[in-house]
């Protein structure tokens, strides 16, 4: 983490732990990759490093969403002073059966502000709400409008809080819908309340990784916790609920006319057989 962040003294530290005098110069040390628009367009990376900017709005979960990349669950956390806790965390992840790290850092921002180059200087984007929280998950649609649609830098919408019921947000898409429309893949679920969700950090480093995979591939990567399958689900039940009386009257004609096909097919095998 501190290689990443702070290369001075990265190389501050290998001076006093003796590398020079073992190597010609200490920059033997570092590797330096190429540039990731090098990469997007030649579809592939050489880097093992990859940078998740989590951005979300406030008391939505984005501190356990860190701290759980550690293996840190919710009441854990809970005895930490949260004053001394780290914006950023970072640990390895396997791709498909590669070792992979994962940085992931919070960004604190509002919905109004511009992210600057820095802030949108990202491997991936973590937009994340509460399902508990109506109004949180329009701060995710306004941002990933205003910033990352129209940038090649994948982007996960994740729902914390998981293991209570989800209520409707007060946004006009749902956010399973709002993700079907612009081509992210479906809300990924997360909670660590005692045990820590790893999917969601899997499926990150993966559209680092592979960012040209684009939303269809994305979504096979992690077996996916149905947010989007349930609200469907959801949605059927009201229809059925609104037209009970239609749909028996559907069911009990489909039920005769299979009934009279059987009675007829019986009378036509009797007939062909007695000639």
């Amino acid at each position: 983490l501190t290689t990443l962040l702070d290369v001075p003294r990265t190389i501050e530290y290998l001076a006093y732990l003796g590398y020079q005098y073992l190597n010609d110069s200490q920059l033997s040390a570092i590797t330096v990759t190429r540039d990731k628009k090098i990469d997007l367009d030649k579809k592939q990376t050489s880097r093992n490093v990859f940078r998740c900017h989590v951005m979300g709005a406030k008391g939505v979960g984005k501190t356990s969403l860190l701290q759980g990349h550690l293996n840190r669950n919710l009441r854990y956390v809970a005895t930490l002073n949260k004053e001394h806790l780290s914006s950023f965390t970072i640990n390895t992840v396997q791709v498909y059966g590669q070792e992979k790290y994962l940085l992931l850092h919070e960004v604190d921002v509002a919905v109004s502000d511009m992210l600057n180059p820095t802030e949108m200087n990202c491997d991936v984007a973590c937009l994340v709400y509460d399902v508990t929280n109506p109004r949180t998950f329009e701060f995710c649609a306004r941002m990933y409008l205003k910033h990352f649609l129209d940038s090649r830098i994948p982007t996960l919408v994740v729902a914390c809080k998981t293991e209570h019921p989800a209520i409707r947000q007060d946004y006009h898409l749902s956010p399973a819908q709002f993700c079907h429309k612009y081509k992210l893949p479906p809300p990924q679920s997360f909670t660590c309340i005692d045990k820590v969700n790893k999917e969601v950090y899997i499926k990150l480093a993966t559209m680092a990784a592979y960012p040209n995979l684009k939303r269809l591939v994305h979504m096979l990567l992690v077996q996916q916790n149905p947010l989007w399958l349930q609200e469907k689900i959801r949605h059927v039940r009201d229809i059925i609920s609104r037209d009970d009386k239609i749909y028996l009257k559907i069911g009990l004609l489909a039920a005769a006319l299979a009934g009279v096909g059987f009675i007829v097919y019986r009378m036509s095998s009797s007939s062909s057989s007695s000639r």
